[in-house]
């Protein structure tokens, strides 16, 4: 049986051809399967922060909270408006959010009608305010309406402390 050259040329091609269809395919399957294990981890990262952040709120404070308050004091032209709508999306957290001039005067707020406006205009003066006087007088006419607003046994020291 005599097998001429150019049926080994072409059998050679073909199983190179299907060589590279098998390699071609099997890259797309590890490809396919690196994209899912990548969207697996992002997954579980987001739940396990979620997950945390219920369970410490010393850790939400320090990875959603301060990076939150750090962003909105070096920039000045945020929208703070979808700033809380992503947290309210993202975290489930209803925050209100109250920004300051250097003055101490209130410019706006996240939503548009926050509440507790009045005792966060009050309140905002006397938490950079360096006279201890006026801090004392402060804090006879902030404290019940912090406790209202905060939570029993908070008041304007532990906040000034926080």
């Amino acid at each position: 049986m005599k097998i001429n050259k150019e049926k080994i040329i072409i059998i050679t091609m073909i199983i190179a051809i299907f060589i590279g269809i098998f390699n071609s395919i099997n890259s797309w399957l590890k490809l396919k399967d690196n994209e899912y294990k990548n969207e697996l981890l992002e997954n579980r990262i987001a739940t396990t922060e979620k997950l945390s952040a219920e369970a410490n709120q010393k850790y939400f404070i320090v990875c959603k909270i301060l990076p939150l308050l750090k962003f909105l004091s070096e920039t000045n032209d945020t929208d703070i408006i979808e700033i809380q709508k992503e947290y309210l999306n993202n975290y489930d957290l209803d925050i209100s959010i109250y920004l300051f001039d250097n003055k101490g005067n209130l410019v706006t707020t996240a939503p548009k009608k926050a509440p507790n406006q009045w005792l966060m205009k009050n309140l905002f003066p006397i938490l950079i305010e360096r006279n201890l006087n006026k801090v004392s007088e402060g804090s006879r006419q902030l404290d019940k309406k912090i406790e209202i607003t905060f939570g029993y046994g908070k008041n304007l020291l532990s906040i000034r402390d926080n």
